[in-house]
């Protein structure tokens, strides 16, 4: 997820839409399912909004999961959300943490604690793309 809302703001966009997709193992056929929003970039945001797809998802052993973010807006198209409290600290976050990993490595800093084995992974993940030089 995180991975994906970079490439969101790094594209200059916002989504209004997080789907998220399944297959299980043994051709047990797939699960999706999606939540909408107002629009965002913020990564803490989708992050949240994943984990309360998370919790529905069924608890069969999957071959593969997606997340897929959706309704893409250009930024210069983009309309604030006037009622929400925190909505411009919490979009500087997302930008700011981009900033640091740019310039010490990638997961130089994370939202969230991560298990030893998860931090030595960069993030090679097939994507349907070959994946550009950042992304290492």
């Amino acid at each position: 997820m995180t991975k994906a809302a970079e490439r969101l703001r790094r594209g200059d966009y916002y989504c209004r839409r997080l789907g998220v997709h399944l297959s299980w193992v043994a051709d047990l056929g797939g699960w999706w399912d999606e939540t909408d929003f107002h629009e965002t970039r913020d990564t803490g945001f989708l992050l949240a909004r994943l984990e309360k797809l998370w919790q529905r998802v069924p608890r069969t052993k999957p071959l593969s999961i997606g997340v897929v973010l959706l309704d893409l807006v250009p930024a210069g198209q983009h309309q604030p959300d006037l009622f929400a409290p925190d909505t411009n600290r919490r979009q500087k976050l997302s930008p700011l943490i981009d900033r640091i990993n740019g310039r010490y490595g990638r997961c130089a800093i994370g939202f969230g604690l991560f298990p030893p084995d998860v931090r030595s992974f960069k993030g090679h993940a097939a994507f349907h793309r070959v994946p550009e030089r950042w992304e290492f």
